[in-house]
């Protein structure tokens, strides 16, 4: 009888052990930088089967800013970063909050990244393929690897 128990105890415990790995997995945000009282997250994850890179920030000023930045993407297979917006994004944070966005939320269009999109929109250059050569379809595949803001900036709004 006890042994059962104990096959239980450490079954459960098990259980617990993995969920929690999972749950931790998919919260863990990587501090960039912080920019005049303004710190700038991200998170490379997948949405379903798409590379996206999720962005949150935390405003703790006592007042609002406006949070411009450019995206940087390193991609699976490749070593050379590539910027994938062709404007800076823009975005108001009210004071005192945050503004993020995963997979599970409903997003903020500026906090998740969909780079797989963005180059589909963007002429080709260097050794980063936009189009399948085989059939002439956008490629949606790439794989993040690694992420910086380029040109981060704050200002009081």
């Amino acid at each position: 009888m006890k042994t059962k128990q104990r096959k239980n105890f450490f079954f459960g415990i098990i259980v617990l052990m993995l969920f929690s790995f999972q749950t931790y997995g998919q919260d863990a945000w990587t501090l960039h930088s912080e920019v005049s009282g303004v710190q700038a997250y991200y998170q490379i994850t997948s949405c379903q089967t798409e590379s996206v890179v999720c962005i949150k920030f935390i405003n703790a000023n006592s007042y609002a800013v406006n949070i411009s930045w450019d995206e940087q993407m390193t991609f699976e297979g490749s070593s050379v970063a590539q910027t994938v917006n062709p404007m800076a994004i823009n975005l108001l944070v009210p004071s005192g909050e945050m503004a993020g966005s995963t997979c599970t939320e409903t997003p903020i269009l500026q906090l998740v990244s969909r780079p797989n999109i963005m180059l589909a929109s963007i002429p080709s250059e260097g050794d980063l393929p936009l189009l399948d050569d085989t059939n002439n379809q956008e490629v949606l595949d790439k794989v993040v690897t690694a992420f910086n803001f380029l040109n981060l900036q704050v200002s009081q709004e």
